[in-house]
C-alpha cells in the first residue's frame, strides 16, 4: 500500500510499523473459488480465487515469523517476490521479529509485575 502525502494516515502507519507498535499484518479475505482437500489426515482449503476484505496492522499475527515493513518501492526489486527474499529483507524481518518478541516479553513482564504488586 503506497504511503503518500495525500494520505493523512501515512505518518501514523509509518511510525506504528517502524516503532514496532504494530509490527505484523492481519489479512482478511473472502473465498471466491476453493476446494477442500485432505492432506495427511487434515482438511485444507485450497483457494484459487479470493477477494481482499481488509488489511490491519497488529501486534502479533496469526502466522509466526511474519512482519510488516515499510519500504521505498523505487529502491526495491520490481518483482516483489524476489525483493521479499533478498538478504536485506530477510535480515530486517529477523531483526523485526526479535525486536517484537522482546517487546511482547517486556509487556508481559510488566503486567505480571503489576499483578503481583496488586495481590
Amino acid at each position: 500500500m503506497p504511503l503518500s502525502d495525500s494520505n493523512p494516515k501515512s505518518s501514523l502507519i509509518y511510525e506504528t510499523v517502524n516503532n514496532q507498535e504494530r509490527p505484523c499484518v492481519s489479512v482478511g479475505i473472502k473465498f471466491i473459488d476453493y476446494e477442500t482437500i485432505t492432506v495427511s489426515g487434515h482438511k485444507v482449503d485450497v483457494v484459487s480465487s479470493a477477494r481482499l476484505e481488509e488489511i490491519s496492522l497488529v501486534k502479533e499475527g496469526a502466522v509466526p515469523g511474519t512482519n510488516a515493513t515499510v519500504v521505498d518501492l523505487d529502491n526495491e526489486d520490481p518483482w516483489l517476490w524476489a525483493a521479499a527474499r533478498s538478504n536485506s529483507f530477510v535480515r530486517d524481518k529477523l531483526h523485526s521479529n526479535i525486536q517484537a518478541g522482546v517487546q511482547r516479553i517486556l509487556e508481559k513482564l510488566q503486567r505480571l509485575k503489576s499483578e503481583i504488586r496488586s495481590a
